[in-house]
């Protein structure tokens, strides 16, 4: 019996699926056309991104096409794609400029997107973590945030604990275990520090904050205000109040830096400037930070843009739309400024961190997903220390990585 290679018995079963019926007078169903997604996307010089055909055929049905159809970049020099099963799709950024991508199978080519490889925004410096339960190790890292010394604070939410490290990874301390008393956790999320280097926790399934020094000793705890479940604090540069974000209200609250609820609260469910959620209930912002002037700063998620208020609440400005180019976002989570003012943003699906000014110019950005070095998977939070180091909390690596401009 003739033993076929891979590639021919791939090529007959295509041939068999796309073209049955393509001479039949009564009319078989054929191929009529293929799209890539996504669409005009951009990423890091070494990112990578996973293009996606998918073939319309003439009886309106649908299918991937991605590992069966060749895969062309216009100019390899600056990206190359790779075809074939597993592989098929993956596109590799090599040098900064454009290129269009494109697929084609049994004489059917798909439209070309633009593809633009930026300069990498960042260098990798170190990481530190895995998936466990010992001193280091983590289960779901989710909050970051750093003292005035440069340490390092995550939240190990699996782990109900906070964990302290030195801006080189090495571990220092923890604090926390499972429950609803002082000092335990239940599902430990976003962090904020102020200028005392004293700790702030949202402690979601317990619904409250909790307050510690610098080295876990518990100093104070209370509820969200009407009991809307709390998901994202900041503390603001004057450090005399505190902002936290709310699940099931979709607004920011306002408290001091010692739990008192000043009856100031602003943001509402919607798409609308100064309304945060989308399209569907429960998808509240996941980052919040402060300019220097005190302006507002919130990753607003699921309408994938960020919006810039007043500390009153009063909209100022807003960017960003749902996609993978440069200033676009797919589900926006946590959100860093630096002393220049400089903004960074997780731009969670798409696996990256995006630079802008404070007006929303796009500058720069690095990483794609993966488990290497500067790749990312479902990555949440971020803090950017003195010297312009960035901290990402790569979640479902179980890790953190630190990053040098």
């Amino acid at each position: 019996m003739k033993k076929f290679a891979l590639p021919v018995l791939l090529l007959i079963f295509i041939s068999i699926n796309f073209s049955c019926g393509s001479s039949d007078p009564t009319g078989g169903v054929t191929l009529a056309s293929i799209a890539i997604t996504p669409a005009n996307p951009s990423i890091a010089v070494g990112g990578t991104v996973q293009f996606i055909a998918t073939g319309t055929y003439t009886d309106g049905r649908t299918s991937s096409l991605t590992s069966d159809v060749t895969w062309s970049s216009s100019n390899a020099s600056v990206a190359t794609i790779k075809s074939g099963l597993v592989v098929g799709g993956i596109a590799a950024g090599v040098a900064a400029g454009s290129t269009n991508i494109s697929a084609a199978v049994l004489g059917i080519s798909s439209n070309s997107t633009a593809f633009t490889v930026a300069p990498s925004g960042g260098t990798f410096v170190a990481t530190w973590g895995t998936r466990g339960i010992g001193n280091g190790e983590f289960s779901t890292p989710v909050g970051i945030a750093l003292d005035l010394v440069g340490n390092v604070y995550v939240s190990d939410s699996g782990n109900n604990r906070i964990q302290k490290f030195d801006s080189n990874g090495n571990f220092l301390s923890q604090w926390g275990s499972v429950g609803a008393g002082n000092g335990q956790f239940n599902d430990p999320e976003n962090m904020a520090i102020d200028v005392s280097d004293n700790v702030y926790v949202v402690d979601r399934g317990n619904n409250r904050i909790q307050k510690f020094d610098s080295n876990g000793v518990f100093l104070a705890q209370w509820n969200a205000n009407a009991s809307y479940h709390p998901l994202t604090i900041g503390v603001n540069p004057a450090d005399t109040l505190l902002y936290i974000i709310t699940v099931n209200n979709f607004d920011i609250q306002e408290f001091t830096v010692g739990g008192v609820y000043t009856g100031t609260h602003w943001g509402a469910y919607g798409t609308g400037d100064g309304q945060f959620g989308g399209e569907s209930v429960g998808n509240a912002p996941e980052g919040i930070d402060f300019a220097s002037g005190g302006n507002v700063y919130v990753s607003d998620t699921f309408n994938n843009r960020i919006q810039v208020l007043m500390p009153d609440g009063t909209f100022v400005s807003k960017w960003g739309i749902q996609g993978a180019g440069n200033g676009e976002f797919n589900s926006p989570s946590g959100i860093a400024i630096d002393a220049s003012n400089n903004v960074y943003v997780i731009d969670q699906l798409n696996c990256r961190i995006q630079k802008f000014d404070s007006i929303g110019t796009y500058i720069s950005q690095f990483g794609s997903c993966g488990s290497g070095e500067m790749q990312f998977i479902a990555p949440t939070n971020l803090a950017v220390d003195g010297s312009g180091n960035i901290y990402v909390v790569d979640s479902q690596n179980a890790r953190i990585q630190k990053i040098s401009q």
